[in-house]
């Protein structure tokens, strides 16, 4: 004869099994989709630039989903003898690991014109830099220009 109270036990002992199961999946499933926080600069001296960023921005926003984006703004240059500058910057988050979202801002730089023999005669028609992935911080010099500190105190707030 079967003892009803061990086969009750059982029971609930293998639906918490089972549940624990499926929590660690999702867990992990979680894990591996984490979100990455980026900043971003977008940069051109030419003279359709805010055109060329507005595109790469729709490419770039394909993979990293904006919190903020500063629109495009005319800066000085700095460091280069060169019209002025059309740049933004752009907070978000994405799934991809940083070398990929390099990868992917490189190509979008090439697709869009920009090529050495261009950044040679100080020609920049696009230009993508990584300036903050997770905690880790990029293009230490971006840092310092005004429209960069203005966006990021803009953050914090």
């Amino acid at each position: 004869m079967v003892n009803l109270e061990i086969v009750n036990l059982l029971i609930c002992y293998f639906v918490n099994l089972l549940t624990c199961y499926f929590v660690i999946l999702l867990f992990c499933r979680n894990f591996a989709a984490m979100k990455h926080y980026v900043l971003l600069a977008f940069g051109s001296n030419v003279t359709n630039g805010s055109e060329i960023i507005e595109h790469a921005v729709a490419e770039v926003t394909e993979v990293v989903k904006v919190i903020r984006w500063s629109g495009c703004m005319l800066t000085k240059p700095v460091g280069i003898v060169s019209p002025m500058f059309t740049n933004g910057i752009m907070s978000g988050t994405t799934d991809l690991e940083y070398d990929k979202l390099l990868v992917l801002t490189k190509r979008c730089e090439r697709r869009l014109g920009n090529r050495k023999s261009k950044r040679a005669k100080g020609i920049i028609t696009l230009d993508i830099d990584i300036l903050k992935f997770d905690d880790n911080m990029y293009h230490v010099d971006d840092w310092e220009r005004e429209y960069v500190k203005t966006f990021v105190k803009g953050e914090k707030t």
